[in-house]
């Protein structure tokens, strides 16, 4: 048969790799799943307590009974606020107080260097000197801050205001009590900081309220001193204010009625004046209409002009009694003259009186401004004062009410925080979890181990399979030998193949016997059978074809042609010589040399004995000419060669051979050497008919090749 994979197996070759290398996967599994159920049992139970923190959203009862002011909002907590405080649990500062309190450097459990060794007294002291550079720096209770550090764990929700304390210890009783003793430490301390807080305002205030208390004190007495200064009352601020404003409407109606007067008699004394001077007429003043005495003379006169436009009719101009009319008329308006001379210097009296009396109601009113002016400075300066005396009574008012607030306060000042759930000795340990230790040691040896196998399987440099044949070299794979030292020790695989003729060894080497024939077909000349490196069963495969060929009814010949460690001969139990070598020195004839297996019909010829000189032999001309004459005798001609790796006889023989057999032991011999032997070859012109796999473990043959699993499996099918 001949074995030919022509698919890759996939995961099913992963799975074969699995299961080829399962006594080392269960023994690496089981002796880590054992290691790790012994460290169970030695190692030292942990136990985790845990607290609960509740962060204060909302402000108490008697906050908001205690404040003044209507309402008090808190401001909303975030995420950042709530990693403060966790930082502020996990800090230093606070570990260091715990430790205090609970005096934890004095126990062996958080204090190293008073816990016992379990290792011996020599080896205890040489691991203190190795950490002793570093730890011998700090001191015992530095120490046992850093061990509480480690075995504390605070979190909280994402959706939560509630911080969770952890803490881990040997003892479930202890864990409880540290865990709560952070809580409780936390919480106080967060009033007292308030309380500090609240200290550092009271005293800010207090300061503040003295300040203000001693300005006030120097304000008022200013403003005192103003007002005795300016002499002036509150009363009399408001009196005078009252009647200098009185005062001023007054003035201010009669300085009006002056200056309207006054203007009148301006008017009346411009149009008298006009009148005078002829620009006027009298009929237009005033004072003519309200005279008497003008108004006679107008009557007077308005006759005298009558009389004088009668006589002009019939009397000249100067006639005498024109003459008597004008001189009458000459004396009226002389007298007319001199009562409107009057009557213009009275009207000039009154203007002069009025505006007399308008400048004096104006310098009246100018000096009641001016002394009010002056009180309102001053009352401005007075007012200002008190203002700001009023300004700091307030303030005082309102320090001496938030002072009293933060005192009232203080007395039931509540934390920001506060403790939701105490924290209770656990009843189990928190570590190690039995389970999850030995399934992590069960999940992590068998990745260990798995990956072992492939490591073990990739570093495994020989052939294991016919697809890694064919992928690796380009030829097929022509048989499987099975091993027979696992079946017989001590009887050679030829010897094997005729006591056990239906065996899986005599089957496997037919297989490759039809795949011989096949390729031989047309062809004369010999089959040369080598290998890269000795010991991979070459010679033992030549004996076991050249039987079975003959025990086929097949003239066959076996020519032994390695000269250097020769092994046909006591692979089918005869002596070296006479041999081949013995007849290319003419010590011997062909006859003499050729012998016959009575067991199987096998022709061979023997080596003839080891020779210092093997390739000046094969490169005789009588070698060519030996194999000539066997060609034409026998039906098939083999012809063991020693391996190529180690001699270059096999090269010698090219032009005698029409193909080669690589033999190659199974998951033993390096590719490398393969590749370069067959590379060797087909560098002379000697065609590669096929490798042939010996020394096949069956068993471990079959997770490797689909050929071997199918043809092999039922070993009981073969005797």
């Amino acid at each position: 048969m001949v074995a030919d994979e022509t698919n890759s197996r996939g995961p099913t070759e992963a799975l074969s790799v699995l299961w080829q290398r399962k006594t080392l996967i269960g023994a690496v599994v089981a002796g880590s799943t054992a290691l790790a159920v012994v460290a169970l049992q030695m190692i030292t139970p942990h136990y985790t307590a845990e607290a609960l923190i509740a962060l204060n959203t909302r402000s108490s009862a008697s906050e908001q009974l205690l404040t003044t002011k209507p309402t008090v909002v808190t401001p909303p907590l975030t995420t950042v606020m709530v990693s403060t405080e966790i930082n502020i649990l996990e800090s230093r500062g606070l570990t260091s107080q715990v430790v205090d309190a609970l005096a934890l450097d004095r126990d062996p459990e958080f204090n190293a260097r008073l816990a016992p060794s379990p290792l011996p007294a020599w080896l205890a002291t040489a691991w203190r000197s190795i950490h002793s550079e570093d730890d011998g720096r700090k001191d015992d209770h530095t120490l046992t801050v850093d061990t509480v550090l480690k075995r504390l764990k605070v979190k909280s929700d994402a959706d939560s205001y509630v911080i969770r304390v952890y803490f881990d210890s040997e003892d479930p009783r202890k864990a409880a009590l540290i865990a709560n003793a952070f809580t409780d430490l936390y919480v106080r301390s967060q009033r007292e900081a308030k309380l500090a807080e609240m200290q550092l305002a009271t005293d800010w205030i207090t300061k503040q309220i003295s300040q203000l208390q001693a300005e006030l004190v120097k304000e008022t007495n200013l403003a005192v001193q103003l007002r005795q200064k300016y002499k002036i009352s509150p009363v009399d601020v408001r009196e005078k204010g009252v009647l200098a404003s009185q005062q001023l409407v007054t003035l201010t109606g009669e300085l009006a009625t002056a200056e309207r007067e006054r203007a009148e008699a301006e008017a009346s004394l411009a149009q008298a004046r006009r009148a005078m001077h002829g620009s006027g007429t009298l009929g237009s003043l005033t004072f003519a209409e309200e005279s008497p005495f003008l108004q006679e003379m107008r009557r007077e006169e308005a006759k005298i002009l009558a009389r004088m436009a009668e006589l002009s009719v019939g009397y000249r101009q100067d006639s005498p009694a024109m003459d008597a009319l004008k001189g009458q008329l000459a004396t009226l308006r002389a007298q007319i003259d001199r009562e409107m001379g009057q009557q213009v210097e009275r009207i000039a009296n009154k203007a002069a009186q009025a505006k007399a009396r308008e400048d004096v109601l104006k310098a009246r009113i100018d000096g009641i401004q001016n002394r009010t002016t002056r009180t309102d400075e001053a009352m401005t300066e007075i007012e200002q004062r008190e203002k700001l005396v009023e300004a700091k009574n307030q303030m005082l008012d309102s320090f001496l009410a938030r002072y009293a607030e933060l005192t009232n306060r203080a007395e039931v000042q509540e934390p920001d925080a506060r403790v939701a759930s105490r924290a209770t000795p656990p009843a189990k340990p928190s570590s190690p979890k039995p389970l999850l230790f030995v399934g992590v040691a069960f999940a992590g040896s068998s990745a260990l181990s798995i990956s072992l196998a492939f490591m073990l399987e990739r570093l495994r440099t020989g052939f294991r399979s016919t697809r890694q044949v064919r992928e690796a070299l380009g030829v097929a794979t022509l048989g499987i030998l099975p091993d027979t030292s696992k079946f017989t020790p001590k009887v050679p695989p030829g010897d094997y193949l005729v006591d056990r003729p239906e065996s899986v060894y005599a089957e496997a080497v037919r297989s490759a016997q039809i795949a011989i024939i096949n390729a031989r077909e047309d062809k004369s000349k010999a089959t040369l059978i080598t290998s890269s490196v000795p010991g991979e069963g070459k010679t033992a495969f030549a004996v076991s074809l050249g039987r079975s060929l003959a025990l086929a009814d097949r003239k066959v010949l076996l020519v032994d042609c390695d000269l250097r460690r020769p092994a046909v001969a006591r692979q089918l139990g005869a002596y070296e010589v006479p041999g081949i070598a013995d007849y290319l020195r003419q010590q011997a004839s062909l006859e003499e040399i050729v012998r016959h297996d009575t067991r199987s019909g096998l022709d061979f010829i023997a080596s003839g004995g080891r020779t210092t000189e093997p390739q000046r032999l094969l490169e005789d001309p009588a070698t060519a000419k030996l194999f000539d004459t066997l060609f034409q005798r026998y039906d098939a001609v083999l012809v063991d060669t020693p391996p190529t790796m180690v001699a270059f006889d096999a090269a010698l023989l090219a032009p005698l051979t029409d193909f080669a057999l690589y033999v190659v032991e199974w998951d033993r011999t390096p590719r490398r050497a393969v590749e370069a032997g067959i590379e060797h070859l087909r560098s002379f012109d000697i065609p590669v008919g096929g490798v042939v796999l010996t020394k096949v473990d069956l068993d471990r043959q079959r997770q490797y090749s689909d050929y071997v699993d199918f043809c092999f499996r039922s070993s009981d099918y073969y005797q």
